[in-house]
């Protein structure tokens, strides 16, 4: 699914004002319609969606379904040719460019690439943990005055949100990780910034769930498979409770 997103990346990358931190190419995710999707292409309320369930790629009006492009058997080529044709109806007079400033770890997409419709158990449980994401991280958001909208990133692929704090240029920053080589399975994530890198701590207290990692990348990690919105829920709480304290936001109650 990461690989597909980026077909709603290159439209905002395409159609969208470049913003210095590369906001103009993020997603936003719909828990009713299990959809990732841009941010408005034109002044018609026009974004592009990657749905789950169906496994396409889905031209949107203000998020009511306008046409559907089901990516099954087909290749890159043709859905690249489906996608600006598309576009060139609705009136799009700028290209629809598949150009990107970033690297990919699976690399650029030949054109006879052929898109095969991924496990139906999969893309459920993919949706289940972007619906887990997307309210846990929310909810959060909703508990801090300064904290930015919930976001999919293209490059890396996971859901997040900053938390910044009046007078200073410290945050915090939670979210939604794919795989990597920190963490094998998708992974729940809190890290501060303390104006200049990544904070770096001598002491925090236990989590009651996850774990805090230190070295290259410091911050508190939570593997998602098999836990609960509450179990999400408590590990952000605490987790950003211990960075405020770590980053001099809040004094230890300890």
């Amino acid at each position: 699914m990461h690989r597909a997103a980026q077909y709603l990346a290159a439209a905002g990358i395409s159609f969208l004002e470049k913003k210095p931190d590369d906001s103009h190419a993020n997603f936003m995710w719909d828990v009713h319609l299990g959809t990732l999707f841009t941010h408005p292409l034109n002044r018609d309320d026009i974004s592009l969606g990657l749905n789950y369930e169906n496994f396409s790629i889905d031209f949107l009006e203000s998020l009511a379904l306008k046409h559907r492009i089901p990516l099954k058997g087909k290749s890159h080529k043709v859905i690249l040719e489906s996608i600006r044709e598309k576009f060139w109806d609705l009136g799009f007079k700028k290209p629809y460019k598949y150009e990107f400033h970033y690297n990919l770890k699976y690399g650029i997409l030949s054109d006879n690439y052929i898109w095969e419709f991924e496990d139906s158990r999969w893309l459920k449980d993919l949706i289940t943990l972007r619906n887990v994401a997307q309210l846990a991280i929310s909810y959060e958001a909703q508990n801090h005055i300064n904290a930015s909208a919930v976001r999919v990133w293209p490059h890396h692929f996971d859901t997040s949100a900053s938390l910044t704090f009046d007078g200073t240029n410290k945050s915090i920053t939670v979210g939604l990780a794919i795989p990597d080589n920190m963490v094998s399975d998708f992974y729940y994530y809190a890290y501060g910034w303390d104006g200049r890198q990544i904070l770096t701590f001598e002491s925090v207290e236990d989590l009651s769930i996850g774990k805090w990692i230190k070295g290259k990348w410091s911050g508190a990690v939570l593997e998602a498979s098999d836990v609960s919105h509450q179990e999400v829920e408590l590990f952000l709480k605490e987790s950003i409770q211990e960075l405020k304290v770590a980053l001099g936001i809040l004094k230890s109650i300890k």
